[in-house]
C-alpha cells in the first residue's frame, strides 16, 4: 500500500545541538559553577605529576587529562595548554625510547616518563 505524501510544514524554529544553546565563555562558567571537589582533583593530579618518580602510561594519561581540563577551566594558570598536549605524545613508549636512544626496561620507562613530565611541568 502506498503512503500519501503530505506537504512539509514551514519550520517555526531552528533546533540547535544541546551543547550549543547556551554558550558562556569557559573560564567565566568555571569560576561560577566549579565544585570544590573538581578543583581539588585537578590540583592533586598536577601535584602528583610534578612530584612522581615513577609513572605508568595509563596513570599519566589520566592525570594529564584532568590537568588539561584544569588548564581549560582556568584552575591552573602556570602551565600552558600546548605543554600538556605535547606531553600526551612525549610519554609514549616510542618517544621515551627515542629520547634515551636505548631499549628501556619497563622500570626504566616508568622513570624516564616521570622525568619527562616533571621537566615539562616545572
Amino acid at each position: 500500500r502506498l503512503l500519501a505524501l503530505r506537504p512539509l510544514r514551514p519550520l517555526k524554529r531552528v533546533h540547535r545541538p544541546p551543547g550549543a544553546q547556551h554558550r558562556t565563555p569557559q573560564p567565566l562558567l568555571a569560576k561560577k559553577t566549579r565544585p570544590v571537589a573538581d578543583e581539588d582533583r585537578v590540583r592533586r593530579d598536577i601535584a602528583v605529576l610534578r612530584a612522581a618518580r615513577l609513572l605508568k602510561a595509563d596513570e599519566c594519561m589520566r592525570r594529564l587529562s584532568t590537568v588539561r581540563l584544569g588548564v581549560c577551566m582556568g584552575i591552573i594558570d602556570d602551565v600552558e595548554l600546548r605543554h600538556i598536549n605535547s606531553l600526551f605524545v612525549l610519554i609514549q613508549s616510542g618517544h621515551l625510547h627515542e629520547r634515551t636512544g636505548d631499549a628501556l626496561t619497563p622500570r626504566e620507562a616508568l622513570t624516564v616518563r616521570a622525568d619527562v613530565v616533571r621537566e615539562m611541568l616545572e
